[in-house]
């Protein structure tokens, strides 16, 4: 099929993110708004990415930025149609870190956002595991904080752990998740793999 647009007005460097759920199209980009405020977007598709109505902000984080912060978001989507969505935010309505929040309606409406830790602004994971997902987000002070997220009736359980690096990538396989950083030395950069 040919390409087709979305959405405009959008950061131009945070990472979109994109995820397929029960028959459902789900995708994610920074939106920048009036007055310089850049929101995470979720718009989805129930026709196999053939049509997406308006885009739903996810959160009103009221960060006002005349910059892009490089920061995209990561989804993680449940049977039943839940879609968990986490993104980094320095706006004025609450702590900078990384939040999280779910829809249960296809990305009509959010419920609140959870605060689940500090960071540095940077694009974090949702790793699918054979139990809950894990959280990787990229840390202040070359610090990667990763979380296993349990859903407890509708708030987040989070058991942390934290490895000292920058720059993560993850992925889960033979029961294990394997976690990949960057890791200064002896003033050059080293690349290092977590096994968890």
């Amino acid at each position: 099929s040919k390409n087709q647009r979305i959405a405009s007005e959008v950061c131009p460097c945070c990472k979109t993110a994109v995820i397929a759920n029960e028959g459902r199209v789900y995708v994610s980009w920074r939106q920048v708004l009036d007055g310089d405020h850049r929101h995470i977007a979720v718009a989805s598709s129930t026709d196999g990415g053939r049509t997406f109505p308006p885009r739903t902000i996810v959160s009103d984080d009221n960060w006002q930025l005349s910059a892009c912060p490089v920061s995209g978001a990561a989804m993680y989507a449940r049977p039943g149609g839940e879609l968990n969505v986490a993104w980094y935010t320095a706006g004025d309505a609450g702590q900078a870190g990384y939040y999280i929040a779910k829809t249960v309606d296809g990305g009509g409406t959010f419920g609140s956002r959870l605060f689940v830790g500090e960071g540095a602004s940077g694009t974090p994971a949702i790793i699918p595991t054979n139990a809950d997902p894990v959280l990787v987000m990229p840390g202040q002070d070359e610090q990667v904080t990763i979380a296993r997220i349990s859903d407890q009736g509708g708030s987040y359980d989070m058991q942390r752990g934290v490895l000292r690096g920058a720059n993560p990538a993850a992925v889960f396989a033979n029961g294990s998740i394997y976690i990949t950083f960057v890791k200064k030395e002896n003033n050059s950069g080293t690349v290092w793999l977590a096994k968890r």
